[in-house]
């Protein structure tokens, strides 16, 4: 099992960022790929990955929630600093727009600027983007046109398969989840190509609580289940092939740790 979205850097966790790693390894979980957000958290990234190396693959960005909520100095401030943070990513991200629950003209002037902005800096660098698009797709196709990325994994897609097929036809992939197929069918999601998704898990979850180490990372792992039984039930294969295939497919944007 491979995580191809997850906040294990999670600041709530602190101290047992480490010992809930080793817990996810030792339920089976090979790799995490990770989410980023803002500096501080990128720090944690770091000392996740000096702990354990090949488990962890840093992905460092600001956040369409942080974008939200600081003043452009603190942006400016933010982006010097993940200029300077990129040499041990493996990714930027997670860059992004999130309009909810409503799309203001500010903020979507200000959210975009800023998405350009790390797309750009991810052209310059030849580096994997992991994209947060929230009720701004349209948006975010029109920035896409603008810039050539080396690939993209699209974080936690809930959308059409018009939608889908803008970013497959670039050879993007989805990052799916437990979220992702709730209250849908398997012909739903027929049109998904066997090479165009990842899963992902996304915990842990921002309302529940982190301090029992052994639930949350049940819980993980149940969520991480759920999503390839889905798929696996819809293409008629064993969730051990759906993993192989989602391993193959992370493999291809983002290399393995080592």
């Amino acid at each position: 099992m491979i995580d191809a979205h997850a906040h294990l850097s999670d600041p709530r966790l602190g101290a047992d960022m480490i010992l809930l790693a080793d817990q996810l390894k030792s339920l089976g979980l090979e790799r995490v790929v990770l989410g980023g957000v803002d500096p501080k958290e990128w720090l944690f990234q770091a000392k996740l990955k000096k702990a354990r190396p090949t488990f962890i693959s840093p992905v460092v960005g600001i956040h369409p929630w942080t974008v939200r909520d600081h003043d452009e100095s603190e942006l400016e401030a933010m982006f010097r600093t993940l200029e300077n943070s990129i040499t041990g990513a493996d990714a930027i991200g997670e860059v992004g727009l999130d309009f909810h629950p409503k799309r203001t003209t500010e903020q979507l002037d200000k959210q975009s600027r800023w998405c350009l902005r790390q797309l750009e800096l991810a052209q310059r660098v030849g580096l994997p983007v992991v994209l947060h698009v929230v009720q701004g797709h349209d948006v975010m196709q029109s920035l896409l046109k603008n810039v050539s990325i080396k690939g993209a994994l699209v974080h936690g897609f809930r959308g059409s398969s018009e939608v889908a097929k803008f970013y497959l036809a670039r050879g993007f992939v989805l990052s799916l989840g437990q979220r992702s197929f709730r209250g849908l069918e398997y012909d739903d999601y027929r049109w998904l190509p066997q090479s165009g998704f990842v899963l992902e898990s996304d915990a842990p979850p921002l309302a529940k609580d982190v301090s029992n180490i052994n639930a949350v990372s049940h819980e993980w792992l149940k969520s991480l289940d759920e999503a390839a039984a889905f798929l696996a039930a819809m293409w008629s294969l064993s969730k051990a092939d759906v993993w192989r295939l989602a391993a193959q497919n992370l493999a291809r944007m983002i290399p393995e740790p080592y």
